[in-house]
Parts: structure tokens; C-alpha cells; sequence
């Protein structure tokens, strides 16, 4: 439980916390998971509690699932409207990252987890297209001027692989 004089200080008029606090904590979490979670190689790590990039020693390959590229390029697309300096790199990364290693481009649709040599997991579940989805409207609103043709992701194409032959058992 918290003493009145925090309370007061993180709460609004309705005791809801306030949108300053609210704006602080999203400053901090992305000073956190920035420049940190960047995997050179493409994608981004997954980080542990004191922000390292988390890399088990019995891991073969650096497997990235779908749903942390997309969450990442949706987060920093927040970031970007917050004026959080790095966030198009973070974009721009991310999104190529879903681009070359995710997409199956031979059947369409995404793969659920990959790594930078090749398909570690090949469901494509809707779950992670929802993802995409939500990645690439997120990036598209706030990257509108961007030249980087990654930054441009077909949103259709992401739809469309809801309904696309994929689905099918053979593929």
C-alpha cells in the first residue's frame, strides 16, 4: 500500500494513475528493451530482468517467435510518437526482420518461430498474423514519410494470408 503523498502524486482527480506518471513508466520500459533487445544479426533479443539480452548457453540457434518481432515494432511505434530517439530503427529492423525470415514466401502467411538460419517453427497460427497485423498498421501510421520500402509492408498481403492456401496441411 502506498503512503497518500505517492498515491496522490501517480493518481488523477478519479484515482486513476495519472497520464504523466503513465507517460514516465512508457519512457523508462523503452530506455529498457531499446537498444538492448537489437540482435545484430537481425530481430531482436528477448531480455532478462537486469535488460540483458537473454542467450542460454544449451540454445542451438537464437530462435525469435512472431509475436516478439511484431510486439516489439508495435512498441516502438508507440515509442515513435513519443518522440523516443531510435525508434525507427527498431521499426525498420523489426519489420525486415518479419520480412525475410518470417514470411514464407514460396506459400504466403508467417511462420511462427524462426531464426536467422532458417524455420525453426513453421505453424502459422492467427494468432501471429494478428501480430502482423497490428505491426504493420502501427508502423505505417507513424513511418508515412519513410523511403524504406520495408517500412511499407503490404497490409493486405497480411490479410489476405489469413485466407491464402497456407492453411492447407500440405503446406
Amino acid at each position: 500500500m502506498q503512503n497518500d503523498e505517492t498515491q496522490s502524486f501517480l493518481a488523477d482527480e478519479t484515482g486513476q494513475p495519472s497520464n504523466a506518471w503513465l507517460n514516465d513508466q512508457a519512457l523508462l520500459l523503452f530506455d529498457f528493451f531499446g537498444p538492448a533487445a537489437l540482435n545484430p544479426k537481425g530481430g531482436f533479443w528477448a531480455l532478462g530482468r537486469t535488460g540483458d539480452p537473454l542467450r542460454p548457453s544449451f540454445a542451438a540457434q537464437e530462435v525469435q517467435p512472431l509475436h516478439n518481432a511484431t510486439r516489439f515494432v508495435h512498441c516502438f511505434s508507440l515509442a515513435h510518437r513519443f518522440g523516443f530517439a531510435g525508434a525507427e530503427r527498431m521499426i525498420d529492423q523489426g519489420l525486415e526482420f518479419i520480412l525475410k525470415q518470417h514470411r514464407d514466401a514460396q506459400h504466403g502467411g508467417y511462420y511462427w518461430a524462426v531464426s536467422n538460419d532458417g524455420v525453426i517453427d513453421p505453424a502459422k497460427q492467427a494468432y501471429g498474423h494478428a501480430f502482423v497485423l497490428l505491426a504493420a498498421a502501427a508502423a505505417k501510421e507513424v513511418m508515412q514519410e519513410a523511403s524504406d520500402p520495408v517500412v511499407h509492408l503490404d497490409v493486405p498481403l497480411v490479410v489476405d494470408a489469413g485466407q491464402g492456401a497456407h492453411w492447407a496441411a500440405a503446406h
